[in-house]
């Protein structure tokens, strides 16, 4: 698991803004401004209760495998579509299959979107513990 110490910025209910103060996470993933995560602050759900003020710091933490099946979600299944349409339309001209592929990439990345707008929870950022 990836962990993280952060600092509580504001309290709204159960949900939790932290800010970075080293962004180790975030920095040794070279993809960090594709999902977001390399910013300075994000919002957690405060999901076990901790009893959390102001000022506090917390370990957060994501799972190693949800980071892998991210990358191959981004990276990996649409380099493999790509190619895939490639080879089934080698008939047509070059320019016309690779537009289409590009096309079906799009399509690929517009139906990950609203799969993840659903599913957000399973890739989420966990408050472990209060230090």
């Amino acid at each position: 698991m990836h962990r993280e110490s952060v600092e509580i910025v504001s309290i709204e209910g159960q949900r939790v803004s932290v800010r970075f103060s080293k962004r180790t996470m975030c920095d040794c993933c070279r993809y960090s401004s594709v999902c977001g995560k390399g910013q300075e602050s994000i919002v957690l759900e405060n999901e076990q209760q901790l009893p959390l003020n102001v000022g506090d710091e917390v370990e957060i933490g994501i799972e190693e495998k949800k980071t892998v099946l991210a990358a191959l979600i981004m990276f990996l299944f649409p380099g493999i579509i790509f190619l895939a349409i490639l080879l089934l339309l080698k008939s047509w001209s070059q320019v016309g299959s690779f537009f289409i592929a590009i096309f079906g990439i799009c399509i690929y990345y517009l139906i990950v979107k609203i799969v993840l707008r659903k599913k957000a929870k399973y890739f989420n950022v966990k408050i472990l513990r209060k230090l």
